[in-house]
Parts: C-alpha cells; structure tokens; sequence
C-alpha cells in the first residue's frame, strides 16, 4: 500500500479520542526509535497511526 493510499485512510477514518484530564499524561507522547521497551521521548500530541489490510474470515483478501 502507498504512503499516499495510507495517509488518505488514516484521515479518512480518523478516530475521536475521549480521554478525561485524569486518564493520562497531559499529550500523548512521541517515543524514542528503536528501543525494546516504549520510552517517551517528550509529549508533544504525536498520535500514531497505521493502517494494514483485512483478510475475511478464510483468509482472502476482501473485494474493495
């Protein structure tokens, strides 16, 4: 899938967060590259995102 094709997915749909003041940190955070165990590298609003494809319940591919 192209980077293009998977950008356009991610907008496209776009989660709504609801996160109460005290659920979490006060951003979300971006994370260090390359480290075995997650390690918040400064909270700065960085959401991740990816996108992959769905395989039915036989394991083919969907008909999109």
């Amino acid at each position: 899938m192209s980077d293009v094709l998977e950008q356009a997915l991610l907008l496209q749909f776009a989660p709504t967060f609801m996160v109460a003041r005290h659920d979490c940190s006060g951003l979300p955070a971006e994370f260090t590259p390359n480290r075995q165990i997650p390690t918040v590298k400064v909270e700065d609003g960085t959401i991740y995102g990816q996108v992959s494809s769905a395989k039915s319940a036989n394991g083919d591919l969907p008909n999109c």
